[in-house]
């Protein structure tokens, strides 16, 4: 005879909500699952389908979600999901910033469109860095190392009461910083080389003040900076696959904290 317990399935629906809301947040902030381009029925049947095989290795939670411990308990799962998605997140704004400074070096700033992530304008080399990289993530099998990730948060910070370490979100703003050093990294010796073609241009302007340095130098920029891209096409994802280590790095000094 089975006997159908009406609280048990109760608090196994809740603990299935806990699942789903952490999850689904971290979806939403995540990139590549993230992407507005994917319907948000997509996105919530992805969030469902994840949880519901987490559903067998987590441990079960007996929280109320209509009493106070619940509702904060449910605020938690928010603020981890968002905070995981951010850091891996971070790693796609390098590239982003890295093909903005790129583009205003070359002189495609003018060259943009828009993104429908962030609703602002981008250059085109920038939109090309990003793919690239997203192609790479796939390579790299990104997607499933998110997973994993995810699956190794809910182990280590279980769905219960958390007191949370307030170091460990300013290590999150300090993991930021290193936004601007790989961005920098990638895109120094484009600058170098570019400012060096500048100062050449403003001695050529002073030695011959005849040629139109305005209208060859436009031209000479894109061209060699164009060159220098396609030379640097072969080194992008040995630097992609240092900022995947230091993204996998900082998050496991994030989850440190819990351990």
């Amino acid at each position: 005879m089975i006997n159908f317990n009406v609280n048990d399935l109760i608090f196994t629906f809740y603990n299935f909500l806990f699942l789903v809301v952490r999850v689904l947040s971290f979806v939403i902030v995540a990139p590549l699952f993230g992407d507005s381009s994917i319907p948000k029925k997509i996105k919530l049947f992805f969030s469902f389908v994840i949880s519901w095989c987490f559903t067998f290795f987590v441990p079960i939670t007996n929280l109320n979600l209509l009493s106070i411990d619940g509702f904060l308990v449910l605020i938690e799962q928010i603020i981890i999901g968002t905070s995981l998605g951010f850091i891996v997140q971070l790693m796609f704004s390098t590239i982003k910033i890295s093909g903005e400074i790129i583009s205003f070096q070359m002189g495609l700033s003018f060259s943009s469109l828009i993104d429908w992530n962030t609703h602002s304008n981008i250059s085109v080399l920038s939109r090309l860095l990003y793919m690239f990289l997203l192609l790479l993530f796939l390579e790299f099998n990104g997607h499933l190392w998110m997973i994993s990730v995810l699956f190794d948060v809910f182990l280590k910070i279980p769905i219960q009461i958390v007191e949370f370490d307030s170091s460990s979100f300013f290590k999150i703003l300090i993991i930021s910083k290193f936004i601007f050093v790989d961005g920098l990294m990638l895109v120094f010796p484009m600058v170098i080389i570019q400012l060096m073609l500048n100062v050449s241009m403003g001695i050529l302007n002073r030695i011959a003040s005849q040629i139109s340095i305005f209208s060859v130098g436009f031209s000479l920029t894109l061209l060699i900076g164009m060159y220098i891209f396609y030379l640097f096409i072969p080194i992008f994802p040995l630097i992609y696959n240092d900022i995947f280590n230091r993204v996998v790095f900082s998050l496991s000094v994030f989850l440190k904290t819990y351990l």
